[in-house]
């Protein structure tokens, strides 16, 4: 009241559907359940999107089982403890099962501790939990372990309190997956906060792609326009293959993202790029998707052999893929500086003959053994010859 604002305190099934749509926000194509583990009690939301893309939420429960009780609840032992929790689904009306085997969304600080404990046993190539993902069969494994107090070792960037919750919440995971079923389990950052942002947004604003715009957002300060990555986008799509309208958006953004690079200091240039692609906070976006904008962007630097960490991520043929679109994006700066102009003047078709790259007079000058360089490299890449072709003006 003293900052002039009027707080209102959730009910249960607001603070859920929040939470949910926190979710949804994060992973727009989120379709399952998904789980908020609190300090008092843990909810349960079936989410997904209608035909017209607007969030729906299904089923929701709330359960007196969040991380302040999980330790009186589990001194009577395992077993107790997991009939203890069956019995309060079964009393709270859930109807079992994670919409039929689908993804299981965790949300919560002792959740996300645990997803952080994983990736540092792992040695995962990515340090941010946010969008971790992990099998049910392997969450189980790593759930006993944690709550058996069997998994010893230092834990980085967890706190004492969230440690010292660990066991509790992954005896309370490992549970929630056999009775639930998920085909795999997702961790978000993103929850109740984010959720109640979004649920004030517009319908346009909602429907942007959040990857993209967190990218837009990112190289424009520093002073790379979206419109100019899109320019080269347009540019090298003859050259590019994508698998489908996602991967699409994933292309421009890596084209951002080299833009981008080329402000930073060479020789540090293609380091800089892969860490940007690889642990700032995308929203919208998997490891899959992390690992074929750093090949990307390494492409563009001229390094076209995956390294092992990305081959961790992603298959090489999705690599290979990616850096095709970072081959094409150095080729169109060598030959265009990424200037409107020379974008205009310029062009990079794929005919039956192979790639032709065509320069309209006065802009033959362009033409260099670089520039020729680096259209060999991307047309072998691609596997078809190539030619340059000098034209007249345009009348």
């Amino acid at each position: 009241a003293a900052l002039g604002r009027s707080p209102r305190r959730l009910s249960g099934k607001e603070a859920a559907r929040a939470s949910a749509l926190g979710v949804l926000a994060a992973f727009p194509q989120a379709r399952g359940v998904a789980a908020d583990l609190g300090g008092g009690s843990l909810e349960l939301t079936t989410i997904g999107r209608d035909a017209g893309g607007e969030p729906t939420f299904g089923q929701g429960v709330t359960l007196p089982l969040g991380t302040l009780r999980l330790p009186e609840l589990r001194a009577g032992g395992e077993a107790d403890f997991a009939r203890l929790v069956r019995k309060g689904l079964r009393d709270a009306g859930w109807r079992g099962g994670s919409s039929g085997g689908e993804p299981l969304f965790l949300v919560g600080g002792s959740l996300r501790a645990l997803a952080l404990r994983a990736m540092e046993k792992l040695d995962w190539p990515i340090d941010d939990p946010h969008g971790f993902e992990v099998p049910p069969r392997e969450a189980l494994r790593f759930c006993n372990a944690i709550a058996r107090g069997k998994l010893a070792g230092t834990a980085h960037r967890i706190t004492a309190s969230r440690l010292a919750s660990l066991p509790d919440a992954a005896a309370l995971l490992a549970v929630l997956v056999r009775e639930l079923a998920p085909s795999r389990l997702v961790f978000s950052s993103w929850g109740l906060r984010e959720g109640l942002v979004y649920g004030r947004l517009d319908k346009a604003t909602r429907g942007a792609d959040p990857m993209l715009c967190g990218v837009a957002a990112f190289v424009g300060g520093m002073g790379v326009a979206s419109s100019l990555g899109a320019m080269v986008a347009g540019w090298t799509a003859a050259a590019s293959t994508v698998a489908d309208a996602r991967e699409e958006n994933l292309r421009l953004a890596a084209c951002l993202l080299s833009l981008a690079a080329m402000r930073s200091e060479p020789n540090f240039r293609a380091e800089e790029a892969t860490d940007w692609a690889l642990r700032k906070r995308w929203i919208g976006i998997d490891a899959r998707d992390r690992a074929m904008l750093a090949s990307a962007v390494l492409a563009n630097s001229g390094l076209t052999a995956p390294p092992a960490e990305l081959l961790r991520l992603a298959p090489e043929a999705d690599l290979r893929r990616a850096a095709g679109w970072g081959l094409a994006i150095r080729l169109c700066r060598k030959l265009t500086g990424a200037t409107a102009g020379a974008l205009a003047q310029t062009a990079l078709d794929r005919t039956p003959e192979g790639l032709v790259l065509t320069l309209r007079d006065p802009w033959h000058a362009l033409r260099s053994e670089s520039v020729a360089k680096a259209l060999r490299q991307l047309a072998d890449w691609v596997g078809c010859p190539a030619r340059i072709d000098l034209a007249p003006a345009a009348g």
